[in-house]
């Protein structure tokens, strides 16, 4: 649990991307590598949709993983301990479950010296803590139970977490996932090219994965942003419209944060409650942020300040989406020389 404070602004809405995203669940797609000459980047990956003959650019598409994929690990496997969890897109097709393939086919035979390379540059969970840990494995079954693994996050990454894909070639591998999230899983393709010697090597290439349940951050994340949006703009702790309001305080607030705003969201005023001048300090959240929690904090000074909780709840009003919390400070006004409030956020599992 990760407690953080701050203050901000309001600005309420965010615009859904979901009409403009393809989401694939069920059948036959391909991570395919292709090839062009003539241009800077000749080799490029792409997802391409069996079923419907779709290509999409990773920022287009998301590839889901039900929970219907959802495993606990039996014991002796090198993915976990026995009763892990894990969701894995299967090496051979099954009903209801995305059929993930790696793809050349798009190549011309003799296009390429050899045969290209598809290499795992990283993973990440921008919906999770920097501190959080996940693994990543792809692999095909061998014979007699065993396990041919080609890319396995547990001892890093480095050049062993790749796969050799001949031309034109389609083969189909484990993909394995530790964990429940928004994943975002980067890849590089690499080739010899005819009549050249040295390797040429594609963009590094991140693929979105919503890797089902997502908690309520992911989902706000997969509303506000296109799939493979990096970390340093939909994190957390991230600030893309810069109004000095980072992104988790957008979503617990209900706020745009695509959209810099500059008015304050704490709104303080005084009121006498048995006979005393108190203060009362409201702000909106929005109902749907149940992974965060917010409350008011105070201090007596902003030089080496001692932040701590401050005030009751004596109102919460139904605004549909949202709910205006307002908070009273039973401490009278006059009993301190000045005092100074802010909103502090507790992480509750994000």
């Amino acid at each position: 649990m990760k407690t953080l404070v701050s203050v901000f602004a309001l600005l309420l809405g965010a615009v859904p991307l979901s009409a403009q995203v393809a989401y694939l669940q069920d059948g036959h797609a391909d991570l395919a590598i292709r090839f062009s000459a003539g241009v800077a980047e000749r080799l490029q990956l792409a997802i391409e949709n069996d079923n419907t003959g779709s290509a999409y650019q990773s920022n287009q598409v998301v590839l889901v993983v039900t929970e219907r994929s959802r495993f606990e690990l039996p014991p002796e496997t090198p993915f976990g301990d026995a009763g892990d969890p894990l969701w894995i897109l299967p090496q051979t097709q099954e009903d209801d479950v995305l059929f993930l393939g790696f793809s050349t086919e798009s190549i011309t035979p003799g296009a390429l010296s050899g045969s290209p390379l598809l290499a795992l540059k990283g993973i990440d969970l921008p919906g999770r803590d920097l501190a959080y840990e996940a693994s990543f494995f792809a692999w095909q079954a061998g014979q007699f139970g065993s396990f041919d693994v080609v890319m396995d996050t547990t001892d890093g990454i480095d050049a062993a977490d790749q796969v050799t894909l001949q031309v034109p070639s389609h083969a189909h591998f484990n993909l394995g996932f530790s964990s429940a999230g928004l994943w975002h899983v980067t890849l590089q393709a690499a080739g010899v090219v005819a009549g050249e010697a040295a390797t040429t090597l594609g963009p590094e290439t991140t693929f979105t994965f919503h890797v089902l349940p997502l908690n309520p951050f992911e989902q706000w994340q997969a509303t506000n942003w296109p799939p493979s949006t990096p970390r340093q703009i939909i994190g957390a702790e991230a600030d893309p419209d810069g109004d000095r309001i980072t992104n988790e305080f957008e979503y617990a607030l209900g706020l745009n944060p695509n959209s810099a705003d500059a008015s304050p969201i704490l709104a303080i005023s005084t009121r006498i409650d048995g006979g005393a001048s108190v203060a009362e300090i409201t702000y909106t959240r929005s109902k749907s942020a149940s992974n965060v929690a917010l409350e008011i904090a105070s201090a007596e000074t902003l030089v080496d300040p001692v932040w701590q909780s401050s005030g009751n709840v004596v109102t919460v009003q139904d605004n549909g989406a949202t709910e205006t919390v307002t908070v009273r400070d039973p401490s009278p006004v006059t009993s301190t020389a000045s005092r100074f409030y802010r909103l502090r956020l507790t992480r509750l599992g994000l």
